[in-house]
């Protein structure tokens, strides 16, 4: 075996996780605040010893293949560490509620919230906890590039989709009340410090370390409920307001207390997600307005998370914010020879033109959220109308990709 060194010697070391080149990720981080994110270059450093048979042996030093990145100011304790299958880097902070996606391309780093523990995990009975946190502890990548996590002080374990943004948190049954701030004799209330877990499959098996239990939760068993936000993105300015709606379909509802579950990167102040609460049915879907105020937020991007929860699971999706001035996308103006002459071609079965019912225009994205300098229109067409006035066979929808001119400060309107 080899010693690597930590650059903070007197720091704490994250558990490690390993990229698709095999390079070691691990945090080191101080009771300051202070805090590094650590890559070694484990294939440079191997090959430094591939030298000639007879070639005198390298003296190699570890440090040189390590490079080193600074933590978020506000992460305090990261202690988690996995590799999604892009490569990207997942933190979870264990003196917040917050987890981290860093990427290494550009060097980025983006916060997420857990939603707020239940009060049955924190208890609160002298009044004392301002803003319970979650702790998510260690973090592992299963089968399914999925960031799994223990949150040690919400009595839950999580499954984050970094596909889909959403996350699905599952309620440890166990509680042992010494462990929280729960009342006297208060029954349902603590925690039962899920601290070790491995993944075998879609099934995570996890230890109570104060309860003396072996659990497993089944990730394969379908979800009683399935959310869905719509945009995925709301841009707010100032004390500006947005209205999204977030999708609920209920099916196979087997628990209990059934609410809404929200939380901010923004903190208790900052960001206001208000809801309004229809009733949501034992199987079905129903429509939640969520309207999403900038209190005072510092110009920037937060996630928030928005979702519904039982006893048992809790299951949300995540809203990107973009708070500022000029933060939303503006449409480009569109050629309008091009359009024109992309809609020509467009014609019924039986060969007759078809004329334009409506037009909808949205900027591209590419893979860095950017646009290309093109757009698609989606049509909707009409076919023409025979002599009855009934709409002959044939009719169509289509998309055209038109080049694009330079955005304005104001929409150009459409032919």
């Amino acid at each position: 075996y080899w010693d690597l060194y930590s650059p903070f010697l007197s720091g704490i070391t994250s558990e490690v996780a390993f990229d698709s080149a095999f390079d070691m990720w691990y945090t080191n981080w101080r009771e300051d605040g202070e805090g590094l994110l650590v890559n070694f270059d484990t294939a440079g450093y191997y090959e430094a010893f591939d030298v000639p048979e007879n070639a005198t042996a390298p003296d190699v030093d570890p440090r040189d293949y390590v490079t080193t990145f600074d933590l978020p100011e506000e992460g305090l304790a990261i202690n988690g560490v996995a590799v999604d299958n892009f490569d990207r880097i997942w933190l979870t902070d264990t003196a917040s509620s917050d987890f981290y996606r860093f990427v290494e391309g550009d060097e980025s780093f983006t916060k997420y919230t857990t939603p707020l523990p239940d009060a049955s995990a924190y208890g609160n009975s002298t009044g004392a906890i301002i803003e319970p946190l979650s702790r998510p502890y260690f973090a592992e990548t299963d089968g399914f590039g999925r960031i799994v996590f223990n949150e040690q002080t919400a009595n839950r374990m999580a499954v984050f989709d970094p596909y889909a943004e959403s996350i699905t948190e599952y309620a440890i049954p166990s509680k042992n009340p010494e462990w929280s701030d729960c009342a006297e004799g208060e029954a349902g209330c603590g925690i039962a410090q899920v601290l070790g877990f491995a993944i075998d499959g879609g099934k995570i098996w996890f230890t109570e370390w104060v309860e003396n239990n072996i659990g497993v939760i089944d990730t394969e068993v379908e979800l009683p409920y399935a959310v869905s936000l719509d945009p995925q993105t709301a841009y707010v300015t100032g004390n500006s307001t947005e209205t999204i709606m977030m999708d609920v379909a209920v099916g196979n509802m087997t628990g209990t207390n059934l609410r809404y579950a929200m939380s901010s990167t923004a903190g208790l102040i900052g960001i206001d997600v208000d809801h309004e609460s229809p009733e949501i049915p034992v199987n079905g879907t129903v429509q939640v307005p969520v309207t999403i105020t900038a209190d005072n937020a510092d110009d920037g991007t937060y996630k928030v998370a928005i979702g519904v929860a039982d006893d048992d699971v809790l299951v949300a999706a995540y809203l990107t914010v973009e708070v500022g001035d000029g933060v939303a996308p503006e449409l480009p103006t569109i050629d309008q020879e091009s359009l024109q002459a992309a809609l020509s071609g467009l014609f019924t079965e039986s060969g007759e033109p078809v004329s334009i019912d409506s037009i909808s225009v949205a900027p591209p994205e590419d893979d860095s959220g950017e646009g290309d300098g093109s757009i698609s229109v989606p049509i909707t067409v009409a076919p023409p109308e025979d002599d009855a006035g009934e709409a002959e066979d044939g009719d169509e929808a289509g998309t055209a990709d038109v080049d694009a001119g330079e955005p304005e400060a104001e929409p150009a309107e459409g032919p």
